[in-house]
């Protein structure tokens, strides 16, 4: 019996005022597990190491603004009592950090000063920020009408250029050759881009899985990522979607086993080859490669599942970044788990706050970013 079904159904994907330059064969390729996932064994023990749901003691919902807690590397640099939800955080280089959330709230952090702007347009929110330098930066969201919006930072101030029938929840761009690409994701399985030359617009609409809710507003494509404009992936409660040029366009994958996983958010590490990391429920962190065949299935390696703690299906790993050598991501309850590629083992690592996080960044592992809620901004290394 093969490990999964495959399927085709191929449209054009233009990319903008009918200019198509990429074409898209969706085809679906079930997706079994690989190898036996560490769990946790109760609340307050990491599957490895230390650590728990919500770290160790240290500042809580309403804790410091500031200092760290003795067993984590992470320092708290910013929280207020009550405040924005950080969504995303991203940055330029080591001197340049952006974060983003509720009320169209953006912190900027240059050379150690933190500075914020926005904050008060309340019912409009960032949900992703991304860019292709200081001065060049895209955040996308919902509005006060429940609608989309993309808008632009040019070292100065944020700019509406596009606005969407449905929230967007991320984006992510690229260069292609002299031109820049930029596209974003949200609900009812829409992507939406841009590229240099020609205006912002819709490029298509996916259709939902088998293990995407049965809403109006679903597939909801919650986070987006990639290493060039051939190879970058988009993914939904239930699918992860891949471009794959050699198979003609975008192939999409669902799980056969544990089918209770659902996908939040994901991180393509620059390199050579696709090696994609997706946040999950159950604090959960798992590793995609897309080398498969159909005789032996396309294998999704669940890196780290916690089904010890009660609640894991609706708590999860809801921002990741990776280098080559280490895999972090964040989530719910103040979780922060980091995988070492090179040993193939990993650990909960003790938080500061057990506060809910909602993004990662660092432009190494020794300059790390978290954000969350309450504005918190957390700063460590993971080295």
């Amino acid at each position: 019996m093969r490990p999964f079904a495959r399927f085709f159904r191929r449209d054009r994907l233009a990319i903008l005022a009918g200019a198509t330059i990429l074409s898209l064969a969706a085809c679906r390729q079930i997706l079994g597990l690989e190898g036996n996932p560490p769990l946790v064994s109760g609340a307050g023990v990491g599957g490895e190491g230390a650590g728990g749901a919500g770290g160790a003691a240290g500042a809580g919902a309403n804790g410091a603004t500031g200092g760290a807690d003795a067993g984590s590397p992470f320092t708290i640099l910013h929280a207020v009592p009550q405040g924005a939800v950080l969504n995303s955080v991203w940055g330029a280089n080591p001197h340049f950090v952006v974060a983003v959330g509720t009320d169209k709230t953006s912190f900027f952090i240059q050379d150690d000063v933190i500075t914020k702007l926005g904050g008060t347009e309340l019912g409009s929110d960032y949900f992703s920020v991304w860019g292709f330098g200081p001065s060049d930066i895209y955040a996308v969201g919902q509005g006060g009408t429940n609608g989309g919006f993309v808008e632009h930072y040019d070292g100065k101030g944020w700019t509406g250029v596009y606005e969407t029938p449905t929230p967007l929840f991320s984006v992510w761009g690229t260069k292609n050759g002299s031109q820049q690409v930029v596209f974003a994701s949200g609900a009812k399985g829409e992507i939406h881009g841009w590229h240099t030359g020609i205006s912002w617009g819709k490029l298509s609409s996916f259709p939902k899985g088998a293990f995407d809710p049965k809403t109006s507003d679903s597939p909801r494509f919650w986070s987006i990522s990639g290493r060039n404009i051939d190879d970058w992936a988009f993914a939904s409660d239930g699918r992860l979607w891949h471009n794959e040029q050699d198979a003609g366009g975008f192939a999409w994958y669902e799980l056969n086993q544990k089918t209770n996983t659902r996908f939040r958010s994901i991180w393509q590490v620059p390199g050579p080859e696709t090696s994609i990391y997706i946040g999950t429920n159950f604090y959960g962190l798992a590793w995609f490669s897309a080398k498969g065949t159909e005789q032996t299935g396309y294998p999704l390696t669940l890196l780290f599942r916690d089904e010890a703690t009660p609640g894991g299906d609706k708590a999860y790993i809801q921002g990741v970044w990776a280098t080559a050598q280490k895999v972090v991501g964040v989530g719910d309850n103040g979780r922060i788990y980091a995988f070492d590629v090179g040993t193939q083992l990993g650990a909960v690592v003790p938080s500061p706050s057990d506060d809910s996080f909602a993004g990662v960044w660092g432009s190494a592992l020794d300059d790390i970013y978290i954000v969350g809620n309450r504005e918190l901004i957390l700063h460590g290394s993971l080295k």
